[in-house]
């Protein structure tokens, strides 16, 4: 019985999800195909704001045009491996006490295989952001899906990162090879590898964290407490493979309902189908507490979005925002959302 306890759920989860996105599709369809944008004021129907996309990354790269002539560059890209920058600092932090250099090689050459995939990614990122900047001497910042408190403590932390990389090798009288440098900038990330390797592109702009910390607080919180209670969940069914499988599945199929999500509109519907569910009365409980306390999360995390599009539409200047491409669709979306409901927000 335990094994089959998410199937109904799994089968309401999937409905909905279809459901939601044939609403979104049918509503911003004309939206979604045109190049370039033209956003309309709903107040006096003037145009607002200008977005295209970039021929040469259309998935990627767009850009917003604002009535004053200021310009928002917004590019998704991948953050790679999100544990390299904590092995790495591991590493070459405890090189000088009890491993040899050969042991020190082999361990170094063990984190370059496992982030081949996302020093590719890097390197790409490298030679798009510099040609960006290089193309638009305008721009004046660089920006991330951070907050600023976090942006400006990640530049110190990077920094001493690469010091002790560097050093690292120096005392043991090494030369570091082209991949194993590459690992250090996956570790760095794109915009603080340029620069630190002194690139004149990114030479003098600011560096802006435009995600809240009030918002982003509350979506560690939320994130929190629902990890917590899927844990308890996992552990009622620890024996069974099948329940672990399913629990995984409604995980899945909730995350993927995100881009689409609208918690004002879509949390009752959401629960009301759940509750229909066949859940077993034993789990049922524990099953409802970590369904609600992610949905909780996602509307946090739509929260946050909502706080990053208005920094980033009253930033003073041009420039260049860089975010998880897995969310520059669900923060486009957010955009258009904003754009509907005042006359003053703008589109991407």
């Amino acid at each position: 019985m335990i094994s089959t306890i998410f199937t109904p759920m799994l089968k309401t989860l999937n409905k909905i999800k279809l459901i939601l996105r044939f609403t979104f599709k049918l509503s911003f369809q004309l939206i979604l195909h045109a190049t370039p944008l033209v956003y309309l004021s709903l107040a006096d129907a003037t145009p607002i704001c200008e977005v295209t996309a970039s021929p040469q990354n259309p998935e990627r790269l767009r850009t917003m045009t604002m009535p004053d002539g200021r310009r928002i560059f917004v590019l998704g890209h991948t953050h790679g491996d999100r544990e390299i920058p904590f092995a790495l600092d591991r590493l070459v932090n405890q090189a000088t006490s009890g491993l040899s250099n050969t042991q020190f090689i082999e361990k170094l050459n063990a984190l370059v295989s496992s982030a081949w995939a996302a020093s590719a990614q890097a390197d790409h990122d490298m030679r798009l952001i510099t040609a960006l900047l290089r193309e638009n001497p305008d721009l004046s910042f660089l920006g991330f899906e951070a907050t600023d408190k976090v942006t400006q403590n990640n530049l110190g932390e990077y920094a001493l990162l690469k010091a002790s990389f560097e050093n690292t090798f120096a005392q043991r009288n090494l030369v570091p090879s082209k991949e194993q440098t590459n690992l250090l900038t996956v570790a760095l990330g794109p915009v603080f590898s340029l620069k630190f390797g002194g690139a004149e592109e990114v030479a003098g702009l600011d560096l802006v964290g435009f995600e809240s910390e009030a918002s982003t607080k509350a979506a560690d919180l939320a994130s929190e407490e629902a990890e917590t209670l899927k844990a308890t969940l996992l552990l009622a069914g620890k024996d069974d493979p099948a329940f672990l499988k399913n629990v995984g599945g409604t995980d899945f199929l909730l995350w993927d309902l995100y881009d689409d999500y609208t918690p004002e509109i879509d949390d009752a519907r959401l629960l009301a189908g759940i509750k229909r569910s066949d859940i077993p009365p034993a789990y049922r409980t524990a099953t409802l507490l970590w369904i609600e306390a992610r949905l909780k999360e996602m509307a946090a995390l739509k929260r946050r979005e909502r706080d990053v599009v208005a920094a980033m539409l009253t930033h003073g200047s041009s420039g260049l925002l860089l975010m998880g491409e897995k969310h520059l669709v669900s923060l486009s979306r957010e955009l258009r959302r904003q754009c509907l409901s005042t006359q003053t927000s703008y589109l991407l």
